[in-house]
């Protein structure tokens, strides 16, 4: 029952439990156990963005990007997609990907587009993959080598230990 679980995920996001606001907010941005409230559910995915919820972050962009819910803001959108996939939400790296390639919220660029893009197809998504090749064949060799330089840096750097 969805309204079962609103009520559940609203204690848990009331105590500031950043899933349950995430998941809460996807319930008021489907309309489902609670009334469609796009306002509510942006209010709800804010708080648990704010907490390095990804999922959130990636709504909060999709929110900026389409102006449901929120102003239309395709720089916050940008903002919100990055910090999605800087935790590895593919979506977010995908629609991130697509930004640099088209400098949308952010100035064009072939190598963070091909990096983003790049990630985004290595976990399957296949728009990625597609979309990447594309932005491969506008590139130069030394342009390449450079986004596959980033890349590197940006998986070691995801894997290493956090400073003490």
């Amino acid at each position: 029952s969805y309204a079962e679980a609103a009520k559940w995920y609203r204690r848990g996001a009331d105590q500031g439990n950043a899933d349950a606001q995430a998941a809460l907010g996807e319930l008021y941005q489907a309309g489902q156990g609670v009334s469609k409230n796009l306002s509510e559910a942006g209010k709800w995915y804010d708080l648990a963005a704010r907490q390095d919820n990804a999922r959130a972050q990636y709504s909060l962009g999709f929110m900026c990007e389409t102006g449901r819910g929120l102003p239309q803001n395709q720089v916050q959108a940008a903002k919100w997609y990055l910090l999605a996939a800087e935790q590895g939400n593919t979506l977010a790296q995908y629609d991130l990907g697509q930004r640099y390639d088209l400098g949308i919220g952010v100035p064009a660029d072939q190598v963070e587009a091909f990096k983003w893009l790049t990630l985004a197809a290595a976990q399957g998504q296949t728009d990625a993959a597609k979309r990447l090749e594309k932005v491969k064949s506008k590139m130069t060799r030394k342009e390449i080598s450079e986004a596959q330089s980033r890349l590197a840096s940006f998986s070691t750097n995801r894997m290493a230990p956090p400073p003490n």
